[in-house]
């Protein structure tokens, strides 16, 4: 797999394989749930983020 380096977003993740980036762009709000949990539950200090909080914030339109 070649990286396209602008699909590379601020965060850090590749937004080619993003579920965040996803499930922001497909306004998929249920997917956005999910994903919360996964995050809230996995890295410390993280329990009272929302959905506004992991939505992407990179402009990029990978279709």
């Amino acid at each position: 797999m070649e990286i396209n380096q602008n699909f590379i977003a601020p965060c850090g993740l590749y937004c080619g394989v993003c579920g965040v980036h996803f499930a922001t762009r497909d306004n998929n709000k249920g997917f956005l749930e999910k994903l919360l949990v996964v995050y809230q539950g996995k890295i410390a200090g993280l329990d009272h983020l929302t959905i506004e909080d992991i939505k992407c914030k990179t402009p990029v339109d990978l279709d």
